[in-house]
This record gives C-alpha cells, sequence and structure tokens, in this order.
C-alpha cells in the first residue's frame, strides 16, 4: 500500500452510508475465474508459475497478501504469487531488476511514481487487456483510476487508498478527565491544542508522556489541508505555501512542537510515533490509515483501548471544510514482463473483492477503492478487532472531505522536490513559518515554470 514511515507512505466525489453506490464486481465471479485460466489441477497455459511482484510492505502486510493470493488465486489459476521485499531505494532497485533477464511480473507503487516510470518506458497501458476482458471499470471509487491515466491511456489499477485520520489512547483521555471526539466528531485545532496540554505529563524535565504527534510531516500539505488550503494550485503551475491560510497551519503545529511542547518534535525519536502510541506514551497519534493494520497485528501489545476519529480543522477551513490528503497505490505491469496473461491475472485479483476482504481489512488497513469492497459485509471486524469506530461511516467521512495530492499526476523533478522539503525547516524549528515560506514559493514557482506542463 502506502507507508512512509512503517510503510511508504491515497475522492472527494464519494459518499458510503445511504448513498446507493453501484455494487458492480470489479473480477468474475471464483468460478468463472477458474474457467478462463484454467482452474486448479488443469495444464497451465501460462508461461510462469510464480508471479514475482517487489514490494515495501511491512512484514504482517506481505504475509497476508500471500496467504489470499497462494489459496483463492492458486486455486483459480495454478499461479502462486511472491513478494520481493525492498527497504530502500525502491525504484532504483525496480529500474535494476526489469534491465536483468528476470523481470518482475508485477511492479507495486504510489500513484506519484507513475510518471517516473512512464518516461523510463517501463510500463504498458492496460487498455487492450481491458477491452479484450470486458473488465468492468464502473466499479472503482470516481477519481481513483484518474491517478492511473496518462495521455488518455490507463496504465494500472488500484485496490488501496492512502489517507490521514486521528488515533486516540481512550485510557489517557479517561485518566485525565476527558472525552475523545468520536469518530464522526468534528474538532478543532483549539480542540487539539487544549487536549495536548492536558494529555502531557512531565517528570521534570523529561517529558514521560505526550499529548499529540504527527506520522505525516512527509506529506507536504497534510497541515495546510487541515486548515482549508493546498500546496499547489490545481494545474501546478504556482505554490500556494505561502497563502495565509497555510502559514497559520505551519505556525499551528510549529507552536504545539517548540512554544507549547507538547507534541513529539519531528525526528526526535529513535523510533516511530506509532510505537509510540503503542507503547501508551502518546494519546493522539495523526497517521496514515495503514496503521490500523499495524495495530491490528500488534493487538496482543496493545494494554489500552483506542479508536479513531477525523483530523482537526484550523479556523480558516471551519467544521466543513477541512481536507484529507489520499493517494493511491496500484499495480501495473511492466513492458518486459515474462508472461503478460500471467501478470494481468495477478493485477485483476489484487484489485477485487476477495483481495478486499482478505487483506484490505486485516492486515493491510488502507481505504478500499472499490465500492462494493467498501460495503462489503466483512467489513465489520468488531469486536474481533478494534477499533469500534471503523465503519464504513468513518471511511466515508474521510472520502467527503478527501481530495488527491494535487501534485501526483505530475513529475515535479528534483529541483521542485527538493525546494519542497525545506518546509522540514519549520518541522526542526530552523525557520519560522512567515519567514520562510514567501521566499520558498517563489523558489518553487520558478522550478515549476520549467517543467514540461508549464511550457
Amino acid at each position: 500500500m502506502f507507508q512512509k514511515l512503517t510503510r511508504r507512505g491515497f475522492l472527494q466525489q464519494v459518499g458510503l452510508a445511504g448513498t446507493g453506490l453501484i455494487l458492480a464486481s470489479c473480477v468474475a465471479p471464483a468460478a468463472q475465474q477458474a474457467a478462463s485460466s484454467g482452474g486448479a489441477g488443469a495444464p497451465s497455459k501460462y508461461k510462469v508459475t510464480e508471479i514475482i511482484v517487489p514490494s515495501w510492505w511491512a512484514p504482517h502486510e506481505i504475509a497476508g497478501a500471500e496467504a489470499s493470493f497462494n489459496s483463492t488465486f492458486k486455486d483459480q489459476t495454478g499461479l502462486t504469487v511472491k513478494y520481493d521485499f525492498i527497504g530502500s531505494d525502491f525504484n532504483a532497485k525496480v529500474f535494476t531488476n526489469l534491465a536483468s533477464g528476470t523481470p518482475y511480473d508485477v511492479i507495486t507503487f504510489n500513484a506519484d511514481s507513475v510518471p517516473e516510470y512512464l518516461a523510463r518506458g517501463i510500463v504498458r497501458p492496460l487498455d487492450d487487456l481491458i477491452e479484450r476482458d470486458k473488465y468492468d471499470l464502473t466499479n472503482f471509487v470516481p477519481g481513483v483510476l484518474e491517478q492511473w491515466t496518462h495521455d488518455g491511456k490507463l496504465y494500472g489499477l488500484s485496490a488501496d487508498m492512502g489517507s490521514f485520520h486521528c488515533y486516540f489512547n481512550k485510557d489517557l483521555f479517561e485518566a485525565a478527565g476527558l472525552t475523545a471526539p468520536g469518530p464522526l466528531d468534528d474538532w478543532s485545532w483549539d480542540d487539539l491544542a487544549k487536549w495536548s496540554k492536558a494529555l502531557t505529563v512531565r517528570n521534570g524535565d523529561q517529558i514521560t508522556q505526550y499529548g499529540f504527534a504527527s506520522g505525516a510531516d512527509w506529506a507536504w500539505e497534510i497541515w495546510p489541508n487541515t486548515n482549508g488550503e493546498f500546496v499547489f494550485d490545481e494545474g501546478i503551475t504556482k505554490s500556494l505555501v505561502d497563502s495565509e491560510a497555510a502559514i497559520q497551519a505551519y505556525e499551528f503545529y510549529q507552536n504545539l512542537m517548540y512554544e507549547d511542547a507538547v507534541a513529539v518534535k519531528s525526528g526526535s525519536l529513535q523510533t516511530g510515533v506509532n510505537e509510540l502510541f503503542l507503547a501508551g506514551q502518546l494519546a493522539i497519534l495523526m497517521d496514515g490509515t495503514w496503521q490500523v493494520g499495524y495495530l491490528r497485528s500488534k493487538k496482543d501489545e496493545v494494554k489500552f483501548k483506542w479508536d479513531v476519529g477525523v483530523q482537526p480543522y484550523g479556523p480558516s477551513a471551519g467544521a466543513g471544510k477541512w481536507i484529507v490528503p489520499n493517494f493511491t497505490a496500484g499495480w501495473v505491469i511492466p513492458n518486459n514482463a515474462r508472461d503478460v496473461d500471467a501478470s494481468w491475472e495477478a493485477v485483476k485479483f489484487y484489485a477485487g473483492d476477495t483481495f478486499a476482504k482478505d487483506v484490505m481489512f486485516t492486515s493491510l488497513s488502507g481505504l478500499p477503492t472499490t465500492q462494493s469492497a467498501l460495503k462489503g459485509a466483512w467489513y465489520d471486524q468488531w469486536p474481533k478487532n478494534p477499533p469500534e469506530g471503523l465503519t464504513p461511516d468513518f471511511y466515508g467521512k474521510l472520502l467527503k472531505h478527501g481530495a488527491a495530492r494535487r501534485h501526483l499526476r505530475f513529475d515535479l523533478g528534483s529541483e521542485v522536490t527538493a525546494s519542497m522539503n525545506k518546509l522540514q525547516l519549520i518541522y526542526s524549528n530552523e525557520q519560522q513559518p512567515a519567514d520562510l515560506l514567501p521566499g520558498l514559493a517563489e523558489e518553487v514557482n520558478t522550478g515549476l515554470a520549467s517543467r514540461p506542463w508549464n511550457k
């Protein structure tokens, strides 16, 4: 899926509860798939017996995905799937592999990598396979496939969307005489500041319990979005980081860390903030949807009650205009895949309901990108698997306020990316937002002016 910390770390046009969504299945029934592929025990029509997929997923996620593929999918096609874990320099190692004599059969990455892969001529469009198999695309949540479409051609299918929300240690709230917001409750920056102060515990100069931490500092727009602002305009012609709402957002977060000293300072821990939450030393965590899967995998270690909730909203947004950035992960087929038909069968299975049922709602725990998966009866895992608030209504609210990260379909280039990464100077308290951001916006705009779509 999409982690940037423990996994690389993702549509506004759809609501879920009570909206009468079309539930057309994205894949054929198992019996139909088995008949078309040969089925278990039938002679294989494929040139390969095993599909190799590079992945940055965490161990519990890979295990869950392989188990699904190597049971249902193997029974249907006679093919097995093996994930090749790549921990760092993912794209560089994939490029090296594809130049070898045994290239990957399918590649998985986030949608923002598509431009780079297309520029290298690495991936093939799927349109001919979709037309040949009369593959139904109407089941996908609106906006998802746009992230994988370039020059009118579709290059990948997606099963999972990375989004962001908050996690609450309800026991810490109760111990402080407070009540955490419900999963569907709107709450403000003022609430976050107040609760973070009340939930931070100190022993002398040492903080033994933090009120708040963000695991999403890598997402440039995470704070401006809570204040109703983006970091780029819609056409990616200019930066918006110097807007009043964006400056206000970065100032708020910086103050939580350094002036109020109630939030974990960016980069100050040897471990991830998710592990601080797991240890019961953090009351409010803002991070990606995938942390649900991590916490579920550590269920025996969680000694407290926890639940989920939306992000807080800033004063420029108000209760109704806050935004949740999102991005999709997907699977593509390389041009030199050993057997395109075998790879295509794996891609379809990944984007289908069986994978969603077996993997999305257990080990992966991102937002599924098909309407049938979001409405599936297997969605409700409470009380077997926490949290109680992870319901279609909750994810529906994230989708209602969601917007794809605007730069996803554009290759920003190394210069613009390096400029945007200077936001870390705010997180490290080396620069004040009002001092840094006007010049940073000008620098980014100069870089954007030279990008191909602006010429």
